[in-house]
């Protein structure tokens, strides 16, 4: 059951990250996937169902920072790197592949 738990936040947390790569100078979304991501890193950490490869708090960080940023100034959102989004696809897609 364990592993079905995994490959299912993994689909879950690649296809957030697609839907932010379609939509990431919409606020409005990046803050939803923010508040998403967060509900999702409560439900896991408080059912003791996270796996050490996919970091909800680090997905929730990264679109909160960015939906502040927008907020901020355009020229601030695009400053932030996108290389831990990137990181956290790629274990995800990793996990749904194998």
């Amino acid at each position: 059951m364990k592993n079905y738990n995994q490959r299912n936040q993994a689909v879950m947390m690649r296809d957030m990250i697609d839907m932010y790569r379609d939509y990431n100078t919409d606020s409005s979304i990046i803050e939803y996937l923010s508040n998403l991501a967060f509900s999702i890193a409560r439900i896991i950490e408080e059912n003791n169902l996270g796996d050490d490869r996919l970091n909800w708090d680090d997905l929730f960080s990264f679109l909160d920072q960015k939906y502040h940023a927008l907020n901020t100034s355009p020229n601030a959102a695009s400053s932030i790197s996108d290389s831990k989004i990137n990181n956290l696809y790629d274990t995800a897609k990793s996990m749904v592949t194998v």
